[in-house]
């Protein structure tokens, strides 16, 4: 699409807003100005899974992803032994800034003087640390992060995990040689962030049972899971990763192997009712290309339920065990079905679904492996469009750059034609097949908000726009605005910086954040960037 942009420079104008304003933003609380140091923005997901306590959409399945505690290291890239920068944020800090949805996004100072001049760093994050048993500060060094391990009885076969506990699961990452130069902030607003994702520093092992409706005396008396698979000590950080766009889970176990295995296995027992009717327990079966989600999901719309679940660290070795039973054909005679996993399937943020139903008078054992993710269900299908409406003549789109960052320009009220002073966007949704799922536009500055124009009527300014998916096709036409006129007499806000996102919502699908900026308008592919102008400016 064809649209004029006209870039204005306004240095001196960006410099007086800094210089008149009292403090600065720093994670939702008032703080001064640090003037010596260099900020960063960081952004984290753990797969789309990560909650709060305050979720009220919480379930055993999305406790697996919530934060409680969250640490960040930053080191400058290489084998420096001392952090250049440190956040810690306790579980009442998390709650000022994760928002409703479960995005996490923390402002991290970095040590302006100590910082090399290439300007890479590498970053170590933990959350819930103390769900490994692990106590750590501002003051550790990297070696020492290095490392950390678990001790038993932390997800250990001594003490077998089967929920979520206060301290949450623990969760990690290290990544390294971090180019900070396109996203560091002289002040804490920055206004791009890196995203990083975080892995869960152990591992999911659980069970369906099926039988033919009908066949009775088909049991599971016990399953053993055979020693001398699980390591004594296993590092809390995983294998590092260089930053890329979609840093894959870590494909290798990070063992301590010095000293040795847990020699003792472990036994579940589950009851009869752990066992469940289904007219073909075979058809449940994962197909040959069937997605995992997709097929859980099967097996859980058939009316079964897992069993046995446990949390494990990971594993560098086969893991083994055998399901003993007995099917009713063979009167009470034990019969063994013999379960395995190859070496080094069994590593961190994956997840072991073991599938096993009754047929022609013998258990069939079905194992998967999968990447470890929330459990919600893809079952709809929906589609977005992002259109900019070009206004008429020399009221195109505005584009700022301040201190090297470009920006739509927007001012508060409305030009002589009753339009706003700022880009006019459309926002275009469809579902084939939808179960209540919504795209939602929100803003991370509350002195912004939107005016939805309704063929020229124009609304109140809002704080969010929700559309709800349907299988025709619904459309906003919006505009994103100051709530409160700018005023060099000190009415102006202390951020001038808005970043717009839109989140995909559901109750069955932990909230997405999509790349709907197709359009190159400033910000990148998950955001477009506002800064807040006089009208004078605009025009």
């Amino acid at each position: 699409m064809h649209h004029t942009l006209r870039k204005l420079s306004f240095m001196a104008i960006a410099a007086l807003l800094v210089a008149m304003a009292a403090g600065c933003v720093r994670d939702n609380m008032e703080g001064t100005c640090d003037t010596g140091g260099k900020w960063i923005r960081l952004d984290f997901t753990t797969r789309q899974m990560q909650v709060t306590k305050a979720d009220p959409h919480t379930t055993g399945e999305s406790a697996e992803s919530m934060f409680n505690t969250l640490q960040i290291w930053a080191f400058n890239s290489g084998s420096g032994q001392t952090p250049v920068g440190y956040r810690e944020l306790s579980a009442s800090d998390m709650s000022s800034i994760i928002d409703a949805y479960g995005n996490v996004s923390v402002i991290m100072e970095l040590n302006k003087s100590a910082l090399a001049s290439d300007m890479k760093i590498d970053l170590y994050i933990a959350a819930n640390a103390s769900g490994a048993g692990l106590t750590m500060d501002g003051s550790s060094s990297r070696n020492f992060l290095e490392s950390a391990t678990f001790s038993e009885p932390y997800f250990g076969t001594g003490s077998l995990t089967g929920e979520v506990g206060e301290e949450g699961l623990p969760i990690s990452r290290v990544v390294r040689d971090i180019d900070i130069s396109p996203f560091v902030s002289v002040a804490p607003n920055p206004a791009r962030s890196i995203d990083i994702s975080l892995v869960r520093a152990v591992s999911k092992l659980h069970f369906f049972f099926a039988k033919p409706t009908g066949l009775t005396g088909a049991t599971i008396q016990r399953i053993v899971v055979n020693g001398n698979n699980i390591p004594v000590t296993e590092y809390f950080f995983p294998e590092a990763v260089s930053l890329s766009s979609a840093a894959s889970d870590p494909a290798v176990a990070r063992i301590e192997a010095s000293d040795g295995y847990l020699p003792d296995g472990f036994t579940r027992i589950p009851s009869a009712s752990d066992i469940y009717d289904n007219d073909d327990p075979e058809a449940l079966a994962i197909g040959d290309d069937e997605d995992v989600e997709a097929w859980v999901g099967r097996l859980r719309d058939a009316g079964l339920n897992d069993f046995g679940l446990t949390y494990l660290r990971e594993s560098d070795r086969p893991i083994t065990g055998t399901i003993y039973y007995t099917t009713g054909q063979t009167g009470s005679d034990i019969l063994e079905a013999p379960f395995d996993l190859a070496a080094g399937d069994f590593v961190r943020n994956h997840e072991w679904i073991i599938y096993a139903y009754f047929s022609k008078g013998r258990l069939y054992v079905r194992p998967i492996v999968a990447d470890w993710v929330d459990g919600g269900l893809f079952d709809y299908t929906w589609s977005y469009t992002s259109t900019l409406i070009n206004q008429t003549g020399e009221d195109a789109t505005r584009i700022i750059n301040v201190d090297g960052e470009d920006y739509l320009m927007s001012a508060y009220g409305l030009d002589a034609s009753g339009l706003p002073y700022t880009a006019k966007l459309r926002l275009d949704a469809v579902s084939a097949r939808t179960t209540h799922a919504t795209m939602r536009l929100l803003l991370d500055n509350p002195d912004f908000g939107f005016v939805i124009d309704s063929n020229g009527i124009m609304s109140e300014i809002q704080d969010q726009i929700d559309i709800e998916l349907k299988d025709t096709t619904t459309s906003v036409t919006f505009y994103v605005v100051p709530k409160t006129l700018f005023d060099f007499a000190g009415s102006n806000p202390q951020n001038p910086v808005a970043s717009l996102r839109l989140y995909l919502i559901s109750e069955k699908l932990s909230s997405m954040k999509i790349p709907f900026n197709t359009l190159s308008l400033p910000g990148d592919q998950e955001s477009i960037m506002y800064y807040y102008v006089t009208p004078d400016q605009y025009k």
